[in-house]
């Protein structure tokens, strides 16, 4: 059966890996607070250690869900990602930032 594009009213994405390049983002902010000269290679590095906590990490995100919280852990990282907060130095800040995987944007305005 063919694709009916007229009945295409919505698109769905996966955010992560898909639009945004999650690992790529921790791994610069990881790179960032690694002490140069101690890593020879302090990009290499964030990389593995972002890697190495990523399968811990997802099994603690699974706590809430098994306890029926997952709903309300949800609620409260939507709120902190829509209410920016202050910093030491009292410029406000948004919590969440995005580093787009490449040709994203345009596709997405092409979509549009």
């Amino acid at each position: 059966m063919p694709l009916d594009l007229s009945r295409i009213r919505v698109l769905c994405f996966d955010v992560d890996g898909t639009l945004s390049d999650t690992d790529d983002l921790y791994a610069q902010k990881v790179s960032r607070l690694l002490p140069r000269f101690l890593f020879r290679d302090p990009e290499r590095t964030a990389r593995r250690l972002v890697m190495w906590i990523e399968s811990p990490g997802n099994a603690l995100m699974g706590i809430p869900d098994r306890f029926g919280l997952d709903d309300e852990l949800a609620a409260a990282i939507n709120w902190f990602s829509r209410h920016p907060f202050r910093t030491l130095r009292g410029r406000q800040r948004a919590w969440t930032r995005f580093l787009l995987v490449p040709g994203v944007d345009a596709m997405l305005a092409h979509l549009h």
